[in-house]
């Protein structure tokens, strides 16, 4: 196993681990594996004019010229042949041709503008493939049924999110105070199930020191 976690394969050299080929997006400098430009998906250097032939990142393309380079795609396309000639599109378009449409709004992903394949978090897929309301506070359903709420909110007997969680959880489990993940700044005590400060230097912590 090679030392750095983004060296492919290495090779002892005199007794010196070294690196001889980095993972996709890392390229050797000086025996070290730096980071690619993102636009590349390979690369010889860090800019994105130093991006292998037609080797681009999901949402670029290779424009070839005096100066060839990977450049991004049009927003709505997922990757592209050019800026506007979409080979898939993003989340909320669906391709006709070589353009992305945009789906009906409640819909996360679809292959027309009559039908969603999927919805976004809050709605479910009903029998007629439209993206329809899941009841109140509640981030995943089928049809009336809550399978799980939004932050803040408990999932009750009845598949149901009307009670709020204590305020010092973000997310709780079978009662309004058993907390199963935290705000910013705190770590779950599991064994107590309940929210603890983090100390002061830390954004985020696994325990008061850690």
């Amino acid at each position: 196993k090679c030392d750095d976690v983004n060296c492919f394969s290495c090779s002892l050299i005199n007794n010196v681990q070294t690196c001889s080929k980095c993972n996709d997006g890392y390229y050797l400098n000086n025996g070290i594996c730096s980071k690619c430009d993102k636009a590349c998906k390979t690369c010889t250097d860090g800019s994105f004019y130093d991006c292998d032939p037609y080797m681009c990142a999901p949402h670029y393309y290779y424009q070839t010229g005096e100066n060839p380079h990977c450049t991004i795609c049009s927003s709505s396309c997922g990757n592209c042949a050019s800026f506007s000639q979409c080979t898939s599109c993003q989340d909320g378009f669906f391709l006709t041709g070589t353009q992305c449409t945009s789906c009906e709004m409640s819909c996360k992903t679809c292959h027309n503008n009559n039908e969603c394949d999927s919805c976004h978090e809050g709605f479910y897929l009903n029998i007629n493939k439209k993206c329809s309301n899941c009841p109140l506070n509640c981030k995943k359903c089928d049809s009336t049924i809550c399978s799980e709420c939004f932050d803040g909110y408990l999932l009750d007997y009845e598949n149901k999110c009307t009670t709020k969680c204590s305020s010092s959880c973000l997310s709780c489990s079978g009662t309004s105070t058993h907390c199963s993940s935290c705000n910013k700044g705190q770590y779950l005590d599991i064994k107590n199930s309940i929210c603890l400060d983090c100390s002061d230097e830390c954004e985020t912590c696994s325990s008061a020191s850690v």
